[in-house]
C-alpha cells in the first residue's frame, strides 16, 4: 500500500493491518482506516459538521497553537476533499459575519 490517507478522517494509513479498516467480507479496505471503518460500516456516526468540530477542538489543543479561523478553514478544506465527504456540501460557517445579523429585527 502506497502512502494513503483515510478517506473519512484524513489520517495516514500504513501497511500495518491494524491501521487499515475492513470491508464487509473482512478484507482490508484500501480507502478507510480502522478507526473509521470496520466490516464494511463506518464506525464514526457523525456528520461532516460534527467531524469538523471534533477535529477543530483537537487542532486548538495542538502545541502548534493554530489560530481559530485558520484551524477551521484548514479542516473544512482538508475533509471536503475526502471521498466520504465529497458528496456533502460543507455548511460550516468559517467566520462570524456581523452583516448577517444587520437585517434581523
Amino acid at each position: 500500500m502506497e502512502d494513503k490517507i483515510c478517506q473519512s478522517c484524513g489520517m495516514p494509513m500504513s501497511e500495518r493491518d491494524d491501521s487499515v479498516g475492513t470491508n464487509f467480507d473482512g478484507t482490508m479496505s484500501s480507502e478507510y482506516c480502522s478507526s473509521c471503518y470496520h466490516l464494511g460500516e463506518f464506525t464514526l456516526d457523525v456528520t461532516f459538521e460534527e467531524l469538523v468540530e471534533e477535529m477543530y477542538q483537537l487542532l486548538l489543543e495542538d502545541e502548534n497553537h493554530w489560530e481559530e479561523d485558520e484551524a477551521r478553514e484548514y479542516i473544512v478544506d482538508h475533509l471536503s476533499k475526502l471521498r466520504r465527504w465529497k458528496k456533502s456540501e460543507p455548511t460550516v460557517e468559517l467566520y462570524d459575519n456581523p452583516k448577517a445579523n444587520e437585517n434581523e429585527v
